[in-house]
């Protein structure tokens, strides 16, 4: 184990002292801690982990939000059921299925019910934990849970969960969000705890790399201490930069040649800092630089993958994947299988590395093509062995039953994290070709499978290449997503769909086949709203177009 492995936390102190005390308080309920990207919050949160843990208060794992399977509150009580009884996850996975499956099939108000009993279903479940200990959930980049259009809705839906909780506290941490704004009004002043992290002061960086270098048993210098302390202005991640490089022999040169006075002109013109902390990438001379290009677009990963995209041995991703985790900027994530890079150094790697090397684009694009293979390989090898769990559920064992429906919604869960990678992958590396798959896969998820919560998510990730699609394409895309509103969402949305089509129909007076599918799907959504007659007369103009279409 290398020193970087052993690091103990440094900095924060106070804040860290004050959330431990806040914790035993009986009325707390939440504490959220916001700040800036690289400001520190995931390391108060692993600091947190070690602390509590050693003072025999129950505390969760990380929960990190940075993941493409977090889409709503429910992904995320997914999460902390999996820290609670083995019994609870199975349970739960079981019973998040029916409500996904049930969403098309209830009322509004049934469904509501529905959702209410299986949140009820974890909160006694919490409750019974808690009652021998009190607990404390850890997640960390709350800002990025939920997709924007239902983030407000989604933070409600925890803040409902947290009010019923009896003897446990959640310890949010994330960039300034909605979050704060929706806490603040649902709780009481002594049931929530709001704490901002700023940079540190030019004395708090002096002490702070005072320790690292106790730690590390190692000497920066004088000179370049005084350099780092100016050049970061206060930011641990940028601290963390410095201090790592220079114990890994991997500083810039000009970071310890240069004076002081001479820098700032130099970092002008190269973009900071911040910048020349990932400039070396560029050069790739380190398994590590390109496994950190990697993870700043394909994430997260395990050590399979890893050997696979990076096209290396089984041992050798092994190791890198082990190695990689002693680096500050490397996350574990999803109960420590894969890990992601932080969210800051994604940020910088794609604004100053990516836009160097790869200026027309090609390299990711080629490296994403190689994705989509490998996660539709993924995709298609989980195939056969559902149906061999799904063929040993007719058995007379009650419990193996229950045992195998967990494992087959297991991998069911799998599959759509697989899919979900893959038609991503596929789409950025060639959206025209890429939307083709999507279509065919997502449509067919819809019309066979009906799993609908499903394609809203796989509808999201093609909507962020629309502007890229041809007429064509883009039409498909409306007509599903027009498909889709009227499989799950109220009246109100469906009156709003209905509008846009016509308003589309008035517009598309010379396309033949565009006004086929729109009179299609205007004779769905007025079927749903029992408007009759509207239904009979869209679907009878439908029925014209197609004929006319055959001659």
């Amino acid at each position: 184990m290398s020193e970087l492995d052993k690091l103990e936390f440094v900095g924060r102190e106070e804040h860290l002292n004050r959330i431990i005390s806040l914790v035993r308080e009986p009325n707390l309920h939440v504490v959220l801690v916001e700040g800036r990207g690289g400001i520190g919050k995931t390391w108060l949160l692993r600091a947190l982990q070690s602390r509590l843990n050693q003072v025999q208060i129950g505390t969760s794992q990380i929960i990190d939000c940075d993941t493409p399977v977090f889409n709503d509150a429910e992904d995320l009580y997914t999460q902390i059921a999996k820290q609670l009884y083995d019994y609870t996850y199975k349970e739960w996975l079981l019973r998040l299925r029916q409500l996904r499956e049930d969403k098309n099939r209830l009322s509004l108000t049934a469904y509501q019910e529905e959702r209410k009993q299986i949140e009820k279903f974890l909160v006694d479940e919490i409750n019974r934990k808690s009652s021998q200990q009190r607990l404390v959930f850890l997640i960390d980049t709350v800002e990025k849970l939920g997709q924007a259009d239902v983030r407000e809705q989604v933070w409600k839906y925890i803040s409902d969960l947290c009010h019923q909780l009896e003897n446990a506290v959640f310890i949010l941490a994330g960039r300034p969000s909605i979050a704060r704004q929706i806490l603040e009004k649902s709780f009481k002043e002594e049931e929530l705890t709001y704490l901002e992290l700023n940079e540190f002061t030019r004395e708090d960086v002096q002490t702070y790399i005072l320790s690292k270098e106790e730690q590390l048993h190692f000497t920066l210098g004088k000179d370049l201490v005084q350099k780092i302390i100016v050049l970061s202005g206060g930011s641990p991640i940028m601290i963390e930069f410095g201090v790592e490089y220079a114990y890994r022999e991997v500083i810039p040169d000009w970071l310890e040649s240069e004076d002081i006075e001479t820098i700032p002109d130099r970092l002008e013109k190269t973009g900071g800092f911040e910048a020349e902390m990932v400039r070396h990438i560029t050069q790739l001379r380190t398994s590590m630089d390109r496994l950190t290009l990697l993870l700043s677009r394909i994430y997260p990963l395990d050590s399979s993958d890893i050997a696979n995209l990076l096209e290396i041995s089984t041992e050798d991703a092994q190791r890198l994947f082990i190695d990689a985790q002693s680096y500050f900027f490397i996350k574990s994530v999803m109960s420590n299988t894969h890990i992601s890079l932080h969210d800051i150094v994604r940020d910088l790697v794609d604004k100053y590395v990516w836009s160097d090397i790869d200026p027309d684009m090609e390299w990711r694009k080629r490296d994403s093509r190689i994705a989509a293979k490998y996660f539709e390989q993924k995709d298609y090898e989980l195939g056969p062995h559902k149906r061999v769990l799904e063929v040993q559920r007719y058995s007379d064992d009650f419990h193996k039953v229950a045992n195998i429906e967990f494992l087959i919604e297991e991998v069911k869960q799998l599959r759509e994290f697989n899919t979900t990678r893959w038609l991503s992958n596929a789409l950025y590396a060639d959206p025209i070709t890429g939307f083709d798959t999507w279509h065919e896969v997502t449509d067919r998820i819809r019309s066979q499978s009906k799993k609908y919560s499903f394609v809203e998510q796989l509808l999201i990730v093609a909507k962020q290449f629309e502007k890229e699609l041809t007429p064509d394409q883009r039409f498909k895309l409306l007509i599903l997503e027009a498909k889709l509103v009227y499989a799950l969402e109220g009246k109100i949305k469906t009156e709003n769909e209905v509008r846009k089509l016509e308003e589309i129909l008035s517009e598309q007076s010379s396309n033949y086949s565009y006004q086929a599918d729109i009179y299609n799907v205007l004779g769905m959504l007025n079927a749903k709203l029992h408007l009759i007659i509207m239904h009979l007369e869209f679907i009878t103009d439908c029925k014209v177009f197609h004929e006319y279409l055959r001659r």
